[in-house]
């Protein structure tokens, strides 16, 4: 199947690592039951720019994961910094500035977080004699819009 006509207007153009730290306690990565695992995550401030009618944003996620075997200090933490170079050609008046934004969001951080599992299993697999680290993946929709009630929230309460 041809997928030239399904080819999105919401595109990511390019990535860069900014940052990976990896403090690690570990030979091998103890058995599933004996770990507990946390994953922390968030984006940097971002600004949207519009040239020639496409909207361009550079997207950063931050991700910090804990990996730590049950009743002991031991750990490993990996922390990685991902940005991400996000375009879109509207194609509709529907398509503006907040809808990029809720894209990037959205969209742009799902790809994000993506490339970032890739590199968090290769460096615990580099940082280990045997076992990696596999992130959950993430229904972002869920997660922002939680988020989202979380905030409002917050300024409810203010």
């Amino acid at each position: 199947m041809d997928i030239k006509d399904s080819i999105s207007n919401f595109q990511l153009n390019g990535t860069r690592l900014i940052k990976l730290e990896i403090k690690n306690d570990f030979v091998n990565m103890p058995e599933q039951s004996e770990i507990e695992m946390s994953v922390n995550m968030g984006n940097n401030d971002f600004e949207v720019v519009k040239k020639n009618d496409i909207f361009f944003s550079n997207l950063q996620l931050n991700v910090t994961v804990v990996v730590s075997k049950k009743n002991t200090e031991k750990q490993i933490v990996i922390s990685l910094t991902l940005e991400g170079i996000f375009t879109l050609q509207p194609n509709s008046d529907k398509e503006d500035e907040n809808k990029f934004k809720q894209m990037l969001l959205i969209n742009g951080n799902s790809t994000l977080y993506s490339i970032a599992r890739s590199h968090i299993i290769t460096a615990s697999s580099m940082s280990l004699d045997s076992g990696n680290i596999i992130l959950p993946m993430i229904n972002f929709v869920k997660l922002i819009k939680l988020k989202m009630e979380e905030e409002n929230a917050e300024n409810e309460n203010k």
